[in-house]
């Protein structure tokens, strides 16, 4: 029994009594009928609502497919009732939110479920933000049909819709490759670093820093860089930031950036940061489902108020160059090399 019954409770219970008193005090025999009638009417209407309930069978379907915003997202309900009686007091609690931002609140629907049939309902959600949508259907209950009592049934969904970010035009920007020695990753086709240098050479966009001959460039009028026998992998490295207030617009940028790369024949990585326990996961790209899966693991993290990502990638890489940094809207690199 929920607390909704308790005024039904009330008023079926002041019924009875005013049944009983008319009965009593006329004696007539139809009274008496109407009054036995009514005490047998709760327990049969219960009675059978459990029954029921037993068989009844729902269903949460999402689209198949991310979508992108803005969109209506539409939830699918199937409803199953294989018995001869209808539920006409099917209710459903469920919350729906951004994982961005949470919500918290719950909201009702109320269903019916006819007899020998399947029925199928669709509730459409407007969400004008990416990130990872989830929609939680917590308790369904079902209503007898005076209203007296009410039988909780154990179904529960979970359903996960991932929201991209809008397209967005990429402004006129500088990139540049990073390699670190520390970095764990595929060799490339030239090779792991090695340490003997093969020869010097003109500095040209792209290369790092550290790789420049400083006491052989001050002897000469150009910039000479160390070429080693053994190259570096060189990679594109993507740092969004999850901050509120400009999530929305990294999200855009980094997914606009990452397809071009793609399109470019680029690989490239994503670190993506997680806040609560400082870490990165560096997760490489090539693909467009590659880019995907990099998109939604961001979903799982929380904004922050100030971003702290920058901060902690340089102090546990302190040898890294080249960062990408998609901030506030806006797209900044560590060096100033070549252009894509």
């Amino acid at each position: 029994m929920r607390k909704k019954n308790i005024p039904y409770i009330i008023s079926y219970g002041l019924a009875l009594l005013i049944a009983l008193l008319a009965t009593v005090f006329y004696r007539q025999s139809l009274l008496a009928v109407l009054f036995l009638l009514m005490l047998l009417l709760p327990v049969l209407s219960v009675a059978l609502t459990i029954h029921a309930a037993k068989k009844i069978e729902l269903q949460a379907l999402s689209p198949s497919n991310a979508v992108t915003v803005p969109s209506d997202i539409n939830i699918l309900l199937k409803v199953n009732n294989p018995g001869l009686l209808p539920m006409l007091n099917l209710e459903l609690m469920f919350s729906c939110e951004n994982l961005f931002y949470p919500d918290g609140r719950d909201n009702t629907i109320v269903l019916p479920a006819e007899a020998r049939r399947k029925l199928e309902f669709t509730i459409p959600v407007y969400t004008a933000l990416s990130g990872l949508f989830t929609m939680d259907i917590k308790e369904v209950f079902i209503t007898d049909y005076l209203h007296l009592y009410t039988v909780k049934t154990g179904f529960r969904a979970h359903l996960e819709i991932p929201v991209l970010p809008a397209d967005t035009e990429l402004p006129g920007i500088r990139l540049t490759k990073t390699a670190s020695e520390n970095e764990d990753s595929e060799p490339s086709p030239e090779g792991e670093p090695g340490s003997d240098i093969r020869e010097l050479r003109e500095y040209r966009p792209g290369d790092r820093l550290k790789d420049i001959h400083w006491k052989m460039s001050a002897r000469s009028d150009d910039i000479l860089v160390k070429e080693y026998e053994r190259s570096r992998e060189l990679y594109y490295l993507l740092l969004p930031e999850l901050e509120d207030g400009s999530a929305e617009a990294n999200l855009s940028l980094f997914y606009a950036l990452g397809k071009k790369l793609i399109k470019d024949r680029e690989s490239f990585r994503a670190a993506i940061y997680n806040p609560d326990d400082k870490s990165f996961e560096l997760l490489k790209v090539s693909e467009p489902e590659d880019l995907d899966r990099a998109l939604f693991s961001m979903y799982r993290m929380r904004l922050e108020k100030h971003s702290t990502a920058l901060l902690s990638m340089g102090s546990q890489f302190p040898d890294r160059s080249g960062i990408i940094l998609i901030s506030k809207g806006a797209v900044t690199t560590t060096d100033a090399p070549a252009e894509v």
